[in-house]
Parts: structure tokens; sequence; C-alpha cells
């Protein structure tokens, strides 16, 4: 009589799939990101950050310096990423009306990049009915028309959203994850390439990537990656053009609920949750697996989504092993 054979469970959709491993394989490791959970406070904790700021002045200070009727460009992730931006902007809001804010000087932005624009439905589903009350659009990354020019990092032109660029207060609203090219997600990508038009974001996506080899640039400390550091300064071109930039940033626990928030100057709010994300996110590979198999979950929207997860963790991989990676892609391509 056979043993059991031995079940691989991997998060699938609401519930998870379970893989049965072949009588000859031995399975050495099972890895997950070791995320604590959201406390139950951290509506107040989002509150509080807000004007305690990592770095730099806290929004009511910052608000506070602005000139009457100022434009304020409110910088948000699309249905890509899983933050609850329906929990979270009601807070936002409530901080911008209570320093003298009116609804008619914001305007929402989707930093979607090259990503699909969403729908009215959508943006109300994901965003809330009070966002959804105020004007809002996604980068037209299409259209050349839309963007300013504002410079040049190592010959690579940087083109951002001329309602963005042009903003008296841009405030950045994203969460902070792994990303295969740029170290981690969130911070300044969210300008370049979230608002970007499309030869900016083709460039910068095949900037730091050598042509005859392949480095690890997931978790990679952001002085060490190049793609990164050229995201930071495309970053601080736009707020030398006009303007200033306060940035929300936080980690999403596996609820999707923010674990650790850091709120203040992007650099320094999206540094701190960075090396949250790198102690809780990080694997260490026991041996070198002849076997991986990964998915991307909870960010398996789309084939382009999916993707990621390979060479976010081909590393545990030998050379010349196989790696297998799972895509649920609810939303087939979405291109």
């Amino acid at each position: 009589m056979s043993a059991e054979p031995t079940i691989v469970q991997v998060p699938w959709g609401s519930g998870s799939m379970n893989i049965p491993l072949p009588d000859r394989w031995e399975l050495v490791q099972a890895a997950t990101p070791e995320l604590r959970s959201a406390p139950s406070d951290w509506p107040d904790r989002l509150a509080v950050a807000l004007n305690k700021p990592v770095a730099g002045d806290s929004l009511s200070e910052t608000l506070r310096g602005l000139e009457p009727g100022a434009r304020i460009s409110l910088i948000i992730e699309d249905l890509t990423r899983h933050s609850p931006l329906h929990e979270i902007l009601p807070i936002l809001l409530r901080e911008l009306r209570h320093n003298g804010v009116d609804d008619s000087q914001l305007e929402f932005v989707i930093a979607a990049g090259m990503h699909p624009p969403m729908s009215y439905e959508q943006f109300a589903e994901k965003d809330g009915p009070e966002a959804a009350a105020i004007a809002w659009r996604t980068n037209p990354w299409d259209d050349p028309t839309a963007y300013l020019e504002l410079g040049t990092i190592n010959h690579m032109p940087v083109r951002i959203d001329r309602g963005v660029a042009t903003s008296d207060l841009r405030i950045i609203v994203s969460s902070v994850s792994p990303h295969l090219q740029a170290g981690f997600g969130g911070g300044y990508k969210m300008f370049f390439p979230g608002c970007s038009e499309l030869s900016s974001i083709r460039l910068l996506h095949r900037f730091g990537i050598k042509k005859r080899s392949m480095d690890q640039l997931v978790g990679l400390d952001p002085n060490a990656n190049a793609m990164r550091r050229a995201i930071d300064q495309a970053g601080e071109l736009v707020d030398r053009y006009h303007g200033q930039t306060f940035a929300i940033q936080y980690l999403l626990d596996g609820d999707d609920l923010p674990v650790y928030i850091a709120a203040g100057t992007p650099t320094a709010a999206h540094t701190m949750i960075s090396k949250q994300c790198a102690v809780a996110c990080g694997i260490i590979p026991e041996q070198p697996a002849d076997v991986l198999i990964t998915n991307a979950y909870p960010r398996d929207l789309d084939l382009w989504q999916c993707f990621k997860a390979i060479p976010n963790t081909c590393w545990a991989a030998r050379e010349g092993g196989v790696v297998i990676c799972l895509a649920r892609c609810p939303m087939g391509a979405n291109e």
C-alpha cells in the first residue's frame, strides 16, 4: 500500500489549491511571507501618521503652507494593487477637509502606467463613494500631448503627466511590495512610470537590465538598484519643477490591511516601509530547488501580474532547474 502523497497548498483566489507531489519528490521547503496581521486600530494609526511624518512637514503643516485654491493631485493605485483604498481615502479626505481644502481643489490620478483604465464602477468599488464623487482619471499613457518633459536621466527622457507635474501638492497613496526590477514598488514609482508617457515607460523598463546576464533585482537595496535610483531622481525632477509631494506608504498583510504605515517625504517614507517589506517578504532558501512551484497571489489578477512571480522567485531554483508558475488570471491578459 503506497503512502499518501505530500500535498503542497498554494493560495488560490479566496481559497487554496492542493497539489499532490509525485512519490519520488521530496518537499524541502514551503516558503511564504512572514507577515504579521494588521492591528485593529490601523485607521487610527494612519490618521496619526499623517501628522507624525518620518521626515519633512506633517500633512497639516504642508496644507497650511499652500496658497488658497491650490491644486492637489492624489496619486493612487489601480486594480492590480490591493490597497483598501475605500477605507484609507476617507481618512485622508477628512484630514484635507479639516484643513480647509475643498473637494473642487482635488483630483485623483490613477498611476496605472500602461495598465488598462478603470471604469467608473470599478473606481467606485475600489476607492469608495466619497472618492467617486471627486474628479478622477487614469494616466493617459498613449496621449503624448498630456505630458511635460522635465529633464533626462542617463539619456532617458522623463515625461510626466502635465496635471500631476503642475499640481501645487501631490499626495502619493500606495502600498510597498517587492518588485522584480525596482527592488520595491511604491514611492516615486507612482510618478515614473505610474504617471508617465509610453516612451518613458518603455525606456524605464529596459533600464538597468543587462543584455547578456541576469541579476537579482527584486528586494535589492535602493542604493544598489539602477532602476530605483532613476525613479527617485525622476521624482526629484517633478518636485523641483513645481509644488511638493507628500507620501503615505504602507505594507499590507495577508488580508490586504496596512501592517506598517509611514508618511512624509516620499523617499524617507518609502525607505522605512521597504525595510519592513524586506524583513517580512524576504525568503532564505534552504537549498537550491530542482523544482520550484510559485504563484503571484494576491497579485494574480492578470497574466502580466502573474508572470512577475517567476523573476521574483526563480533565484531559489538551481541552475537548470524547473520553475512552475501557477497563474489564476481572472482578467486574462488584461490588455
